[in-house]
């Protein structure tokens, strides 16, 4: 069951997506009963987030460290397995050569890219 978010008024247009997405494991919110809606999200975060949809489609994703890609995220992040799978699965290319820039927030143009990305590898049926 998906934790109940104190801070995401049941009215919202984006209630029911935001409980869709915890209950699909795809976030568990920020703390243990906050989603907090209105901060913004992090390169690393969209990466597990990403990931974690993967996962939930019935994919699996690879086990490629993100250090094999990336130099600027750590081995022990929290994200390192979503990133790495994001980058194994080209979703991502960085931010430079072998640069994520993990706490950097998402631009609109990377979420398009990501997006973008992410619909063409989880259709690619070679």
């Amino acid at each position: 069951m998906p934790p109940e978010f104190t801070d995401v008024d049941e009215d919202s247009v984006h209630a029911q997506s935001i409980e869709e997405v915890a209950m699909l494991g795809i976030t568990s919110g920020t703390s243990e009963r906050m989603f907090s809606p209105s901060e913004p999200v992090t390169r690393a975060q969209m990466a597990t987030f990403l990931a974690r949809t993967w996962e939930a489609a019935g994919r699996e994703c690879s086990t490629a460290a993100a250090s094999a890609f990336f130099d600027d995220v750590a081995a022990d992040s929290t994200h390192a397995a979503g990133i790495g799978c994001v980058a194994a699965l080209e979703i991502t290319r960085g931010t430079a050569a072998g640069t994520f820039s993990p706490s950097d927030t998402v631009t609109r143009a990377q979420m398009a890219t990501f997006l973008a990305r992410f619909h063409a590898a989880l259709t690619d049926t070679t």
